[in-house]
């Protein structure tokens, strides 16, 4: 996911999927910057499936397979909040995969479907 730190300068983030490790390189370059650790949910294994990153309020927004959206702080990478996302008829909606915002939305795919929901 492209951002831009406190600098203005341009970055790219991935997390890994079951090593609990994330990047952060330089935009341009594609030099890895730094290297991070992260937790989401322990009973899931910490998995990290989708990021994506949210320039107005300056914080990436995470998923890890289950039914939760982690924020982390842009500068920091320091969780903020965990939001539940549940669908239309009060059912939790696990397995949230890669994600964009867009326009004040998360929208992510469901595993092992053809459904994207925002």
């Amino acid at each position: 996911t492209f951002y831009r730190d406190a600098d203005g300068n341009g970055r790219l983030i991935e997390i890994t999927w079951k090593a609990q490790t994330g990047f952060i390189y330089d935009s341009e370059t594609l030099e890895k910057l730094s290297e991070f650790t992260y937790t989401t949910t322990p009973s899931n294994g910490n998995e990290g499936w989708g990021i994506t990153y949210d320039a107005s309020n300056q914080e990436f927004i995470v998923s890890d397979g289950t039914q939760y959206l982690y924020t982390w702080d842009r500068d920091t990478l320091a969780e903020k909040r965990k939001v539940a996302v549940t669908r239309f008829n009060g059912q939790m909606q696990t397995k949230l995969n890669e994600l964009e915002y867009m326009d004040g939305l998360v929208c992510c795919n469901i595993w092992y479907s053809d459904d994207i929901i925002c």
